[in-house]
């Protein structure tokens, strides 16, 4: 199954590259099965969120198990002898940089609304006439109620650039949190 993620599949990825993407959206569910345990109202739309990751993780599983059965083939690129471990880039990342920040450094204006912060929908493809996309700064996540899309600031990184790899957004979001 090939789907288009932002303006790449996951063909596009390095062999290593994918296996990040396989272990974070490993490491998303554990965590949203956490939050869910510990305190079921930070989850915004739970199922949605639990069904994306699924989804992605799905994606990059078929695509490494597609390149597994090709690589005896004396044309195939080399097997990585390594994995990219972005635990602990993304840890320091999560700490630093909240999504009312990327936000304001993105210039995007956000109101207070209790102890929510409300603004247009910024992301591709949603043109909001209203304010439905919602910032929870308690759990540090943000769901917009028009496109129904969600998530942390990996998520609105990859949303918001169009960009697919996790190692790329990683690296784009160090330098916003200024980790670089």
């Amino acid at each position: 199954m090939i789907s288009q993620l932002g303006n790449r599949t996951y063909r596009d990825y390095s062999t290593a590259s994918l296996h990040g993407e396989a272990e974070a959206w490993v490491w998303d569910l554990t965590e949203i099965e956490d939050d869910l345990e510990n305190d079921p109202s930070s989850v915004v739309n739970p199922a949605e969120t639990r069904a994306y990751a699924l989804f992605r993780l799905t994606e990059a599983v078929e695509e490494l198990e597609r390149r597994d059965r090709l690589r005896s083939r004396a044309t195939a690129p080399r097997w990585p002898s390594s994995w990219p471990d972005h635990r602990p880039k993304a840890a320091a990342i999560k700490e630093a940089l909240t999504v009312a920040d990327y936000l304001t450094r993105r210039g995007v204006y956000l109101e207070r609304y209790g102890d929510h912060l409300k603004a247009r929908c910024m992301l591709p493809g949603h043109n909001d006439k209203t304010p439905s996309f919602v910032v929870y700064p308690r759990e540090r996540g943000w769901y917009c109620y028009g496109c129904h899309r969600g998530g942390d600031v990996f998520n609105l990184e990859m949303f918001m650039s169009g960009e697919a790899d996790f190692g790329a957004t990683i690296t784009a979001l160090a330098l916003v949190a200024g980790l670089v």
